[in-house]
């Protein structure tokens, strides 16, 4: 590529420089074809291409604010191959350095270094002695560049992510800078119109996707509430709560969903004895109960629109989010959490002898705050989830967790959690399906 652009501007300097760049291009193809889908023979030609392409526009505009020296000089290159390099980064890479524009001020002298001293090494290789002082130049220049790179590597908050880069959006990443150039022959306005039309499209294309990426589409909060079962399970659509009654809870829920601001399309009664719900009911916090086929109707039942499960039904909070009953023991229900198919957490409410279930979930809420019988060897087998959380009250007069319980999860390799110590448990599970599992305290 140096030697047809040196070549180009030494014997045809009227001729447009892309000319020659193309032609190295096409040089470079013919003796490796495969190097067109390799990043670094894109990202030099693409940095070249906008180099060509934006540095006159940037220099006249430095210009016309009257600042024309030499810094503004090494400014604007820097820019245009900043700007060049960052479409083919982000989709090769997953994002791109904002501060690469100032990095550029140490690179690209560098790479001037590396690019001369490396030639004349290549025309003093017949003479040893002489190309070993060349061959040190560009070597030392070479170290530079890798240790000036390994520090914008390090420095993350300087890296703006885009994982999903599509390359439609790098090729009119390209677009929009050859319609900035001088080699489009239209008014300026114009090229403001295609210009803007086109990041608009990149806009809505590729950051929206990209906000979207990052969104939790699935929230699943294990709370904590003493000795006793409640799960918050959020999505962008609907929020459900299942309760498992037990001990009075009814002060920390409310508290909790009052905070929150939240109002639960679907409260899952996974016990029949419970009251927490009263109070959310009465304020309109909750739209439905789903209810055991065995449940006893309370009063305040009446005020809300009342459905029943059975075992292995499934409520859809969307398209990918679902809770389904997979135990239950003639009075409690378990269920497991799943998005898009894959199970995210199993929320137990029964003893172990109860729940013939096969899983690999992320996260596992074992019943009766770890109470003798809520977990056995067999259980552990059948449900390969490596974390446990123990809903639990500290200091509690049943002594719970059971000692032989933690034990047993222990041996077996868990990461036990529990509420006591460190408070509510939320698992976040990101568009792919990754769990990210956060505590309170």
């Amino acid at each position: 590529m140096t030697m047809f652009i040196l070549i180009g501007r030494w014997r045809f300097g009227n001729r447009d420089m892309l000319t020659f760049l193309s032609l190295a291009l096409a040089t470079t193809l013919v003796f490796c074809t495969p190097q067109l889908f390799m990043p670094g023979v894109l990202l030099s030609y693409g940095v070249m291409f906008g180099l060509f392409c934006l540095t006159p526009p940037i220099g006249r505009f430095f210009k016309s604010i009257k600042f024309d020296n030499g810094f503004s000089r090494t400014l604007d290159t820097s820019v245009s191959a900043s700007i060049a390099a960052a479409p083919l980064s982000s989709y090769y890479f997953g994002g791109f350095s904002w501060i690469a524009p100032v990095a550029n001020f140490f690179a690209i002298p560098l790479t001037v270094v590396i690019v001369v001293f490396t030639g004349l090494f290549a025309i003093a290789s017949l003479f040893p002695p002489i190309a070993s002082v060349f061959a040190f130049i560009p070597q030392a220049a070479v170290l530079a560049l890798v240790f000036l790179n390994s520090l914008l590597a390090d420095a993350a908050n300087f890296t703006l992510m885009a994982p999903l880069f599509p390359v439609w959006a790098a090729m009119a990443c390209f677009v929009v800078i050859f319609i900035c150039s001088d080699y489009v022959f239209i008014k300026a306005k114009i090229k403001a119109v295609f210009g803007i039309a086109l990041v608009a499209a990149l806009f809505f294309g590729v950051a929206v996707p990209q906000y979207n990426l990052y969104q939790k589409p699935l929230e699943i909060t294990i709370l904590d509430v003493g000795t006793g079962d409640l799960v918050h399970v959020h999505t962008q659509e609907k929020d459900a709560l299942l309760d498992n009654g037990g001990t009075l809870q009814r002060s920390r829920l409310a508290d909790y969903t009052e905070n929150a601001e939240i109002v639960y399309d679907i409260a899952v009664v996974t016990n029949d004895k419970t009251q927490n719900l009263t109070d959310l009911i009465e304020q309109g916090s909750i739209k439905e109960l789903m209810v055991p086929e065995n449940y006893e109707p309370k009063y305040e039942d009446s005020l809300v629109p009342l459905a029943h499960y059975s075992l292995y039904d499934t409520m859809d909070l969307n398209k990918d989010v679902s809770v389904t009953a997979i135990a239950e023991d003639g009075k409690n229900y378990s269920f497991v959490v799943r998005y898009k198919g894959e199970d995210i957490c199993v929320v137990l409410n029964n003893k172990a002898e109860d729940i013939e279930y096969d899983s690999s979930a992320a996260c596992v809420k074992i019943a009766k705050g770890g109470a003798e019988g809520t977990v056995d060897g067999r259980l552990l087998d059948a449900i390969r989830s490596d974390v446990m959380v123990v809903s639990v009250k500290a200091y509690n007069r049943q002594d719970l967790p059971d000692e032989g319980t933690i034990g047993m999860m222990e041996e077996d390799g868990k990461t036990i959690i529990t509420t006591a110590q460190s408070g509510a448990v939320t698992l976040l599970v990101d568009a792919q399906g990754n769990v990210e599992i956060e505590t309170m305290k």
